[in-house]
């Protein structure tokens, strides 16, 4: 299910392929960031289902629970903000795939290019190469020609 051969490389900027592959880094940073953060939750989740009541230490500024209410909502919260952060790892994952497809499919595009570039240069070659021993025969028959002349008239 590969892309269909598309715009030639006349029309694909050279540039095309630096900001994939920015927007690639800037989508595993963010994807890396989420795993952190991701990770403080879970423990943040943990430690509220076994009791623990001290104050959380995320950045999403989760408050230290005073009773059993405030521990079940301050999980409540952890745990949809782990489903939120999963989804978005998902999407970036999802994205960072379709990226890696297209740096693929661009990479198989100019390889292609490049190959029926080199035939092409091959086809001139032999083409002049035949022009040339083309000329080289013609030029050797009026030789020949020029020397059966000069003998004729010698005789």
């Amino acid at each position: 299910s590969r892309s269909p051969p598309g715009p030639t490389m006349a029309s694909v900027p050279r540039a095309v392929s630096s900001p994939v592959a920015e927007e690639l880094a800037q989508a595993q940073a963010e994807t890396e960031r989420l795993r952190q953060e991701l990770e403080e939750l879970k423990a943040a989740e943990a430690a509220a289902e076994a009791g623990d009541h001290r104050p959380f230490t995320s950045t999403e500024g989760f408050l230290e629970p005073t009773s059993d209410t405030a521990a079940l909502l301050s999980t409540a919260k952890a745990h949809a903000e782990n489903r939120r952060l999963e989804r978005e790892l998902k999407n970036l994952r999802a994205l960072a795939s379709r990226q890696r497809g297209e740096v693929e499919w661009l990479s198989e595009l100019k390889q292609h290019l490049n190959t029926s570039r080199q035939e092409e240069l091959e086809e001139e070659h032999l083409r002049l190469m035949e022009m040339q021993q083309e000329e080289e025969a013609e030029q050797a028959a009026r030789q020949m020609e020029e020397r059966r002349q000069r003998h004729l008239e010698a005789l």
